[in-house]
């Protein structure tokens, strides 16, 4: 016997239509999300019994459930029953003022979809998002009506999303964001509404203005334009940063900015080629200056904690003031003290990094500056308390910037240039920079702390020397310094 068996032809179960809107529902799942009950136990009522107990206030009955079905079911049938929907809109937000058992909740669900309607107003999220409306025309009446007697609590809720129906949204937005401390994102979390990419977006774009006409400074103002940042693209961090750059024009070092123009120091100092002339010149001049602001507060501590004698105290104030005229050429500075120096200091070095030496004879604290093609080793006290000027390298910027714990040896066996400060030693160490094409800042006309009669400065013929009976007295203790130099040198 033989058996033949047919091919069996299986109908396709591709539907006539692609769900098209589901698709558009879940692909901006990510960016919304409705707190959806997980369980629910009893079956659902008819919408005439649900509508029957918020007429009659027994809004407790209700589960989240049928409070989702009953806000779909309502923007369906309220073109047809204008004023009982109108109604019944007052009642639920007369019963959230009152306080039932699922209130609060209702509240966030009705404040999130008043959110996403605003947005959709100002095509912020488009009607394709969403191919349903998120809720009431008469509900949103309502709520303007309601919001006029808010408690406190909901004080932000309601102020972004009146900013959203009227205002200019992402100017206003970024305002509230920098008074309330929080980002954009943080904001709209705080106040539980719905935080769509196109809302951040917008808003991230108007932090930089926000942070430069307010002129802010304090740390909570700081914090925020650094969270901000981390929270942008690439091309809107580099926009703001560009905002920030060109239009700070007062104090960049005033308060808790140091914290910024780090941050600005960090991500940008090896990518100038992306901003712009104007704005590669302000990083230059912010790293230079904070740098110089490093200087100052170490010789600052050193005054006030470590007693130096009134010769290099003297000697400290002098060389504070005069970097203070080279500070837009200070790269990179790193901070070497004594391990005794260190510990005296203590807390009240706070945040100012400083690396420690390895315990040797003849310590002191010491200053490295990068000035671009050379290195300065600023000796501050004790015998010799030279400068030497190095030809930058890899051997020296390794010694210099990235051995851990060098010594004084470490540093004077290095060579380099070496000059003094002994009396009237500026106007001799101006000159001896320049020979390496080393200028001080553009504008400086007149070095700080100094007389104006040797002071005054001007690029083609430097500083004033000393008058001849100054220069005797000078060569007089380069002499004795040049000894000193060279017993170290025996060491």
């Amino acid at each position: 016997m033989t058996v033949e068996f047919r091919f069996l032809k299986i109908p396709s179960n591709q539907p006539d239509e692609t769900p098209n809107k589901l698709h558009l529902v879940s692909e901006n799942s990510s960016k919304f999300s409705l707190d959806l009950p997980r369980f629910e136990t009893s079956l659902l009522r008819s919408i005439d019994e649900i509508i029957a107990d918020i007429k009659s206030q027994n809004m407790d009955k209700l589960t989240k459930i049928e409070w989702i079905y009953y806000l779909w079911i309502q923007t369906q049938w309220e073109q047809n029953y204008p004023e009982k929907s109108k109604k019944i809109s007052k009642i639920i937000w007369q019963g959230i003022s009152e306080d039932f058992l699922l209130a609060d909740w209702l509240k966030q669900l009705l404040f999130w979809r008043i959110g996403l309607y605003y947005q959709s107003k100002k095509q912020l999220v488009t009607s394709q998002n969403f191919p349903f409306p998120v809720i009431a025309e008469s509900l949103i009446t309502a709520f303007i009506d309601w919001s006029l007697t808010a408690t406190s609590g909901d004080a932000l809720s309601i102020q972004i999303l009146k900013t959203i129906s009227q205002g200019e949204i992402d100017y206003e937005i970024a305002n509230l964001s920098w008074k309330y401390g929080k980002t954009p994102q943080e904001l709209l979390e705080k106040a539980q509404l719905p935080v769509s990419l196109p809302v951040i977006e917008l808003t991230l774009n108007c932090v930089g203005q926000i942070f430069v006409k307010n002129n802010v400074s304090d740390r909570s103002g700081v914090e925020w334009i650094l969270r901000c940042l981390q929270q942008m693209s690439p091309q809107q961090k580099l926009a703001t940063v560009e905002i920030l750059l060109t239009q700070i024009s007062d104090d960049v070092l005033k308060n808790h900015r140091p914290k910024l123009i780090e941050w600005l120091r960090d991500e940008y100092s090896t990518q100038l080629d992306q901003l712009s002339e104007p704005a590669q010149n302000s990083l230059n001049r912010w790293i230079g200056a904070l740098n110089y602001h490093y200087i100052q507060r170490l010789i600052d501590l050193i005054l006030r904690f470590l007693q130096p004698t009134e010769f290099d105290r003297k000697q400290l104030e002098e060389r504070q003031n005069f970097w203070g005229n080279y500070s837009d050429s200070i790269r990179r500075v790193r901070l070497l003290l004594p391990q005794s120096s260190f510990d005296r200091l203590g807390y009240q070095r706070g945040d100012l990094s400083c690396d420690i030496f390895k315990t040797c004879p003849n310590e002191t604290e010491v200053i490295i500056l990068d000035l671009g093609q050379y290195f300065v080793i600023e000796f501050l006290q004790g015998v010799g308390c030279e400068a030497r000027l190095i030809p930058k390298n890899k051997e020296h910027e390794r010694v210099l910037f990235n051995l851990k714990q060098p010594t004084i040896q470490h540093l004077r066996k290095l060579g380099g240039d070496i000059h003094d400060h002994v009396v009237f030693w500026q106007s001799s160490c101006e000159r001896w920079l320049a020979a390496k094409k080393i200028y001080p800042n553009a504008d400086v006309q007149c070095f700080q702390g100094m007389l104006q009669y040797y002071g005054k400065y001007d690029r083609k013929t430097g500083l004033r020397p000393p008058e001849p009976n100054k220069q005797k007295e000078r060569d007089l203790q380069l002499k004795q310094w040049q000894k000193d130099l060279k017993t170290l040198a025996e060491l």
